[in-house]
């Protein structure tokens, strides 16, 4: 059912026109829920679902999302239609249908608009789906267009990148084949063929997996109808897919031995070669599967006739039909929150991902969603394709590759692990691939090429977070030594910007000397290998007693920082003064007098206890915050930035043993 307005309207209405609809937002209101007029509600739900319910209030009530009494708020809508080419060949976009109310924002005024939009698809087969490259998301995702539109994606791949080798890998050390009814557990003995890998969500123990006491049960039968429901569709998947093996770490890796710190250590191998990594993304538990039917949408697509420009003029008769639908999400689900995954959607070459609301499928060139949205791979996800980089002088690559490297830190530190044990373990398989290019030693978590930035992580301190991170947490026990990252639980940083590498790169910016450690090689899981404990770094620089001062960041104006300034907004809040033991108050006169502050702190902890601290800088403008150990060493606490650079010149260079 439609109302009055909406009965007339065409695409060719919409097209690039502002179309002027309801008088205002509670017209628009009444229509969808009282007149049940179908097109009405799917722009009523269209605003609902992208705009907060304070804004939507206000424009109801006459007025601006600032308070403000509305002058115009007449509904309009406008369509931003695709099908004559797209701006940019390198991304396929939806034509989109606009639909808002109220004046955009211009410069000196936030404007009272609220605004969203619906998307545009053409049936599979119509003749308007020759021009428009919207598709249905259906509700089903294991109907045979499905499965189709898939094997379309693959073989495109398949001849027109080489995002795949010519000959079959080496297949991993056990495989599931998937031929008969109830998968078979093979021990592959460096056979070749194609595989699919599974990635998903544990989401707390299995009801089945491998164990000493099970691999000769299931080299002969593995019983489909005891698996969990995500193994189970990704058996389903690679059925349909017409491929025999697939690689699932719950049954394809014995569990709780020393097999799973082998085979944990070749993720990069076992992603990297896999014909397609099938990533469970909308699941949280294996037990929930991920081929569901959808839930349906909260307002069903709308039937518009299709018209388009042919030599500059509209078509006389409509070309079909389109429909206008609500947006599907993008938005990958509860897989992108677990730490394991992190490293298998960047090893992996290809990936076939069920997110919330829709499949996607990622190779090293491009990215393709259900509704067709089509992108740039690199213009999308953060990737490794270390091969790409092989054109540019080694001295390029590896500082391209350590770049990368910090980037991915900080996405991974953000996601969540069961086991503490696996912080590095969960990261192994990229570090090993960095590895083949940058040929220096990986000490938890740091190269050895870098160490200087890479002792400089902190918690989140990105100048355009508008939240700042939770506080960063230690593990029960001793994991790693105090200055890597991986000694700590929560988001950290490190300073990734291209245009400040020299300040940790250049020598002559150096104020400590790396004299020496114990790592003999690397170690990709040294928290399994080895004993950090005991880990030293031995280094040699000036040590300065420190206390933290009892002023508040509020109190003090930084030298460089304007208080109220962006730059000073950006300091975080839990910054401290640090100022020099025993130091005669230099700065203000009687009772403003003051310690002079030498930097500005950040702890790890919010309530590290600073006892004995010191300080010692690793380049001109940033250092560490230290505590002294029983043993004669020196712990991690917490960075800071140089506020007073003299003082710290002024002293002699001393070895001591970072733990």
């Amino acid at each position: 059912m439609l109302c009055d307005l909406c009965k007339p309207i065409t695409i060719q209405h919409l097209r690039d026109n502002e179309y002027e609809h309801h008088p205002n937002l509670a017209s628009l209101k009444i229509s969808a829920e009282e007149k049940k007029c179908g097109f009405c509600n799917l722009l009523w739900q269209c605003l609902v679902k992208s705009i907060q319910l304070s804004n939507i209030t206000a424009h109801l009530q006459g007025q601006s999302n600032k308070g403000e009494a509305l002058t115009d708020f007449k509904i309009r809508l406008r369509g931003v239609l695709l099908d004559m080419g797209q701006p940019n060949p390198n991304e396929l976009e939806p034509s989109r249908i606009w639909v808002y109310s109220g004046t955009m924002a211009e410069f000196g005024n936030p404007g009272t608009q609220v605004y969203s939009s619906l998307e545009v698809y053409a049936p599979l087969g119509s003749q308007a789906a020759r021009y428009v490259n919207g598709r249905k998301v259906v509700s089903s995702p294991t109907e045979g267009t499905r499965f189709r539109m898939i094997k379309q994606w693959l073989d495109y791949c398949n001849k027109n990148h080489n995002c795949q080798e010519k000959e079959p890998p080496i297949l991993p050390t056990r495989v599931l084949d998937v031929r008969s009814k109830d998968p078979v557990l093979r021990v592959c003995q460096g056979r070749r063929d194609h595989y699919v890998a599974l990635s998903y969500c544990w989401g707390g123990p299995q009801k089945v997996t491998t164990t000493e006491e099970t691999i000769e049960k299931y080299t002969k039968k593995v019983d489909l109808d005891e698996l969990s429901q995500t193994l189970k569709d990704a058996i389903e998947i690679t059925r349909r897919l017409n491929l025999q093996y697939l690689w699932i770490d719950a049954l394809c890796i014995v569990q709780g031995g020393e097999d799973f710190n082998i085979e944990s250590l070749k993720m990069a191998q076992y992603y990297g070669n896999a014909y397609f990594t099938l990533a469970a993304g909308c699941s949280a538990r294996s037990g929930d599967g991920f081929l569901a039917n959808r839930p349906s949408p909260l307002a069903a697509p709308c039937e518009l006739d299709y018209y388009r420009y042919v030599d500059g003029l509209p078509t006389v008769s409509p070309l079909g039909s389109v429909f206008a639908c609500l947006p599907s999400s993008k938005e990958v689900g509860p897989l992108e929150t677990r730490a394991w995954t992190f490293q298998e959607s960047i090893l992996t070459r290809r990936i076939l991902l069920y997110g919330r609301e829709q499949i996607s499928f990622r190779c090293l060139e491009r990215q393709k969603f259900e509704n067709g949205t089509s992108f740039l791979h690199q213009q999308t996800v953060p990737y490794l394709n270390v091969r790409g980089q092989n054109l540019k002088p080694l001295a390029e690559q590896k500082l391209e590759l350590l770049r990368r490297w910090y980037q991915m830190l900080e996405l991974y530190t953000r996601r969540h692990m069961t086991n503490p044990a696996d912080k590095l373990t969960a990261l192994a398989g990229i570090a090993q691939v960095l590895h083949d290019t940058l040929k220096c030693k990986y000490i938890f978590g740091l190269w050895e090429d870098d160490m200087i930035r890479g002792m400089l992580w902190t918690t989140n301190t990105k100048r355009d977070s508008r939240v700042w991170a939770k506080p960063l947490r230690r593990p029960v026990g001793v994991r790693a030594p105090s200055w890597s990252w991986s000694s700590v639980e929560g988001h950290v940083t490190v300073d990734n910007l291209e245009r400040t590498e020299s300040k940790y790169r250049n020598p002559n910016n150096h104020r400590i000397l790396i004299v020496g450690h114990e790592f003999e090689k690397s170690s990709f899981d040294p928290i399994r290998s080895m004993k950090p404990v005991s880990f030293e770094l031995k280094v040699r620089g000036v040590l300065k007693r420190v206390q933290r001062g009892e002023r508040q960041l509020s109190q003090y104006q930084p030298g460089g920082y304007q208080p109220g300034g962006s730059t000073y907004r950006f300091l975080h809040p839990k910054t401290i003064l640090l100022e020099p033991v025993g130091m005669v108050p230099a700065t203000g006169s009687g009772p403003n007098t003051h310690p002079v502050v030498i930097g500005l702190g950040l702890l790890d902890l919010p309530d590290e206890p600073l006892q004995c601290s010191f300080c010692m800088r690793l380049n001109i403008e940033r250092g560490l915050i230290l505590v002294s150990n029983t043993k004669g060493g020196y712990r991690r606490v917490g960075t800071f930035h140089v506020e007073d650079e003299a003082w710290f010149e002024n002293g002699d260079p001393k070895e001591i043993r970072l733990t």
